[in-house]
């Protein structure tokens, strides 16, 4: 029975394109409902930047701003991140943490000149994505 459950725990995290880097050690990756994913660490994140805003936010307010994360990937990056927007669009993509989404917007459109933004509900869950992202892969 032992098996079965940990057997069933694997193909889960395989499923959702998640390893086990992505569950414990700070790796930030973005994860499609296709399955596709990729990581966001120094090896593909040229720059990052965090901004607080209210406008085209219905629930958010001057108290209570969005946190946008912004990212530029360097040019393979690109490609593959375009890859997987691309066949995305009009789905949800999820940002995953250490095993925690963090964000899960739905894609409007493919992102083909490697600029994202991601927006985020705390502080906390911007800095920690920019951190990941500034951070070198194991």
């Amino acid at each position: 029975m032992r098996a079965r459950f940990i057997l069933l725990a694997v193909l889960c995290v395989q499923f959702l394109g998640l390893d086990a880097d992505a569950q414990n050690n700070g790796v930030l990756r973005v994860v499609a409902e296709d399955g596709l994913s990729m990581a966001l660490d120094r090896t593909t994140v040229l720059e990052t930047r965090i901004e607080p805003t209210t406008i085209g936010y219905t629930q958010a307010t001057p108290d209570n701003p969005v946190y946008q994360v912004h990212f530029f990937l360097n040019k393979s990056a690109q490609r593959e991140f375009g890859r997987l927007t691309e066949l995305n669009t009009g789905r949800r993509i999820r940002f995953v943490l250490d095993g925690r989404e963090i964000a899960a917007p739905i894609l409007r459109t493919s992102i083909l000149g490697g600029h994202g933004i991601v927006p985020t509900q705390s502080a906390d869950d911007a800095k920690a994505m920019v951190e990941a992202m500034r951070r070198m892969p194991l």
